[in-house]
């Protein structure tokens, strides 16, 4: 499309546009961006060295208004994410969600499993640059505890207790 631009000398302009073959057209494109997140476990035990820790993505638009949509989701046996869903990423596995559109804001919401804490937690919540990548990461210590009391009776053979 060109636009002709002519000054009438009577302190008006006269505007003429000339459309290509096509006419006018104007395409938008939304810039994306992704998020990574990786688990990592200190204290485990091989017992726990496949368990998994579920995480729900809550994911808004620029607006604050829940996102929709299905995103790519990488190392992860599901392979996609909604908003509201949850990825499970076992220790020392690292998930890539794709193609979330920038401006968005995330937020990982760990269901820690029993035995374990959260030790620390970085950049679960923030916000998805355009062409970047987001990086969040959750350690989790394994922590187990309890105790144990034996049912026993105490016999003394060949004298009396005192």
């Amino acid at each position: 499309m060109t636009v002709d631009v002519t000054d009438q000398h009577d302190g008006t302009l006269s505007a003429v546009a000339t459309y290509d073959q096509d006419g006018a057209v104007f395409e938008n494109s939304v810039k994306l961006g992704s998020i990574q997140l990786t688990k990592s476990v200190t204290g485990g035990t091989e017992a726990v060295a496949d368990k998994k820790f579920p995480f729900k993505l809550v994911l808004k638009d620029a607006k604050g208004e829940p996102l929709s949509g299905t995103f790519a989701c990488g190392n992860t046996e599901t392979g996609t994410i909604e908003n509201g869903g949850t990825i499970e990423v076992k220790a020392d596995q690292t998930a890539t969600i794709e193609g979330i559109p920038a401006g968005a804001t995330y937020e990982f919401v760990e269901q820690v499993p029993a035995g374990f804490v959260q030790q620390s937690a970085n950049a679960i919540q923030g916000v998805v640059g355009a062409n970047k990548t987001a990086n969040a990461s959750v350690v989790n210590a394994y922590a187990t505890s309890g105790s144990w009391t034996p049912d026993a009776t105490k016999v003394l053979n060949g004298s009396e207790l005192a």
